[in-house]
């Protein structure tokens, strides 16, 4: 277990995905509910280094298309605004501030424009930093492996882990080296995905299971892990993030001290029922949501399709679904950094180089959230085009 070290767990479920081609991820894990302590998370066979690889190399958040993190789509904007808000009502406008996995900057840059000075990002993404040097707000490209407390100068106010965590592998290892380089009366913010509540969202079934995420926190499991590293929780709160419009994404989180503070806000932070249950539910809630029938019908018809959408939710397809017996012309996708990319033997290409060139092919668009934004963008190249979601009855 990355919290308590225990070594026996209970199965939940088994995932598998059709990654891209020399991705360094692995195609498949168990989600396991820790026995002792209760935390729920992938046993992958990763390392820490081979996540780090991967961000480095293939990092979603480096494209403003199609990242969150930059602060460039409204509903990610509203989130970073709201976020930068929660800071400055806690810390002051002198403060040092560093954030880890800073993506492309939209929050450091929403603080600037609150009158905070003394800022600096770190990302593993050599896109990200680029863009934060547009800025001019200085920043560091760091894998999280390398990531020690040599690497700065002084010590920070403040330490932003913003939805990080469910990415890291070597859970205490981060949070020992943050705390090397808080200062003493500094604080931690930290927000993730909130895992209690992925059964109250609908979303594509087993959205939240992807090659990325491989820690499924709520505000308790939060709370333990600061404590093995002796950082105390202030601060433990249940939120949620409009993510496009009619679509809510349950988020939670914590501040974290040096010093033992009395909590100030707790809400959702001891759940009566255990964190393994309620993701028993919603491995339950998610087979039950799990039939395909366009996919059996494009099938069945052989249809000439174009997959809108390279990311985990086709990831899953092809190993959940009878996708890969469809007739695929190719699989399109907006993000620049999957665009080369051989996922299930089809090479990901434009939108514009696949779909002008085959008018009478029917355009799948599996994605889990933009399936509006991409029905526009599709219409806009082909106004004629056949558009479906594989999530169709």
């Amino acid at each position: 277990c990355p919290i308590c070290s225990n070594n026996e767990v209970e199965v939940l479920h088994h995932i598998s995905f059709i990654l891209p081609v020399n991705s360094p991820l692995p195609d498949a894990y168990d989600i396991v509910a820790c026995k002792a302590c209760g935390f729920v998370y992938a046993d992958t066979s990763g390392s820490q280094q081979d996540y780090d690889r991967y961000y480095y190399e293939y990092s979603k958040y480096g494209d403003p298309t199609v990242a969150t993190g930059g602060s460039q789509d409204p509903y990610d904007h509203a989130r970073i605004e709201k976020q930068a808000d929660r800071i400055a009502a806690q810390i002051g406008k002198d403060a040092r501030i560093l954030d880890i996995g800073c993506a492309r900057g939209g929050l450091l840059l929403a603080l600037r424009n609150r009158g905070y000075k003394f800022l600096h990002g770190v990302d593993g993404a050599p896109a990200c930093i680029a863009q934060l040097s547009r800025y001019r707000i200085p920043a560091t490209l760091l894998r999280l492996s390398e990531l020690d407390r040599n690497c700065f100068d002084g010590k920070f106010d403040l330490i932003i882990l913003s939805h990080v965590l469910e990415h890291v592998v070597d859970l205490k290892q981060l949070l020992t080296t943050t705390k090397s380089i808080l200062a003493s009366s500094g604080k931690i913010y930290v927000e993730t995905p909130d895992a209690s509540r992925y059964d109250s969202v609908t979303f594509v079934p087993y959205y939240f299971f992807d090659s990325e995420h491989i820690n499924h926190f709520d505000t308790y499991s939060l709370s333990i892990l600061a404590q093995t590293v002796d950082l105390h929780p202030i601060v433990c709160v249940q939120t949620t993030l409009e993510v496009a419009e009619a679509m809510h994404y349950p988020a939670c989180y914590v501040w974290l001290s040096q010093s033992e503070e009395t909590f100030t806000t707790i809400v959702g932070q001891y759940e009566k029922v255990p964190l393994r249950v309620k993701m028993q539910k919603y491995i339950a809630d998610s087979a039950a949501q799990e039939s395909y029938p366009i996919l059996e019908a494009l099938e069945k018809s052989q249809t000439p399709i174009i997959i809108w959408g390279a990311g985990s939710f086709v990831q899953r397809l092809f190993t959940r679904s009878p996708l890969r017996r469809c007739n695929i012309i190719g699989i399109v996708d907006k993000d620049s950094n999957k665009q080369g990319m051989v996922i299930a033997d089809y090479t990901v290409t434009t939108p514009e180089a696949l779909i002008r060139n085959h008018p009478n092919a029917t355009i799948l668009v599996a994605a889990a959230v933009q399936f509006d934004a991409i029905t526009k963008e599709a219409q806009s190249l082909l106004p004629t085009c056949n558009i479906v979601r594989a999530t169709d009855k």
